[in-house]
């Protein structure tokens, strides 16, 4: 689970930082997640906040990091209710597939409930 992967989160925030993914944004650390295409404002994942403290979003993107260092996955298939998954530096291919949403069909005939 996400407490297993507290032990990731050092070296996941250096690896942001370093590739240019994170950056400081009144001393919080964000990822800058708006793409061009969005028609509405949408603002960073705050991953650190100011007083070093992480977040849910940080042990979700350090949970993948775990999982795909531990089981080397051919695919990865990321659900999440709220839509906020993001995951630079997690290694992947163009069949990868995120499903907003609490239910979704990321492989072609399976469907998959959160809960």
């Amino acid at each position: 689970g996400e407490a297993d992967a507290q032990a990731y989160i050092p070296d996941m925030i250096d690896r942001l930082k370093k590739e240019g993914y994170a950056h400081i944004d009144e001393g919080a650390l964000v990822i800058d997640v708006q793409e061009e295409t969005d028609t509405k404002e949408i603002p960073p994942c705050m991953i650190q906040k100011s007083d070093g403290a992480s977040l849910y979003g940080t042990t979700d993107l350090a949970t993948l990091i775990q999982r795909e260092q531990d089981y080397q996955p051919d695919h990865l298939c990321c659900g999440q209710a709220s839509g906020s998954a993001f995951s630079p530096g997690v290694q992947g291919s163009e069949e990868d597939r995120y499903c907003a949403g609490g239910n979704g069909s990321c492989i072609p005939g399976v469907r998959y409930d959160e809960r």
